[in-house]
């Protein structure tokens, strides 16, 4: 009974997919992952990994999602990104800081900005390369013994998503 249901699943989302032109492709779905150097004096490195969502609206997106940066911090983004052409973006916004694992509470918020690049092929599939610059734990928990979690982060994420 699973596989019949599953199947029948695939092939709904495939017939779906199919009949979809290139003009209704405004969300995208994807992961990234990142890396890059932060902390008060700039010397660890970090990795970051998240999954994003982004719904366009003309030259403009507005992008969501869920990352979690090593070690500690899991973030939920909150970005605008402003399209030139097909190809180059430049991207800002605010991230919700949510966890911070060591200290075992919440440690406020931050902000992003960078600049990018991103691939778009016929079949929706998206590649994005995406230099970054960020300042995490600017408003946070002070109460819960949170300090030094603010920090700088340069950095850079690599992405793959699925225009639907």
């Amino acid at each position: 009974m699973k596989k019949i249901v599953f199947l029948i699943v695939v092939c709904f989302l495939a017939v779906n997919l199919y009949c979809q032109t290139k003009t209704d492709k405004k969300n995208t779905i994807g992961v990234h992952v990142g890396f890059g150097i932060g902390g008060v004096q700039m010397q660890p490195a970090y990795t970051c990994i998240g999954i994003d969502y982004s719904i366009r609206l003309e030259h403009w997106s507005l992008c969501t999602g869920i990352e979690h940066i090593t070690p500690y911090i899991t973030s939920i983004p909150f970005q605008l990104k402003r399209h030139f052409g097909n190809i180059a973006y430049i991207n800002f916004g605010t991230g919700l800081n949510v966890f911070h694992f060591e200290y075992n509470t919440k440690v406020g918020a931050g902000f992003s900005f960078g600049a990018g690049l991103e691939r778009k092929y016929d079949n929706g599939i998206t590649f994005s390369l995406n230099p970054y610059a960020g300042w995490k734990g600017i408003l946070r928990d002070r109460y819960k013994g949170s300090k030094d979690t603010d920090y700088v982060k340069l950095g850079i994420k690599l992405g793959l998503g699925y225009r639907f």
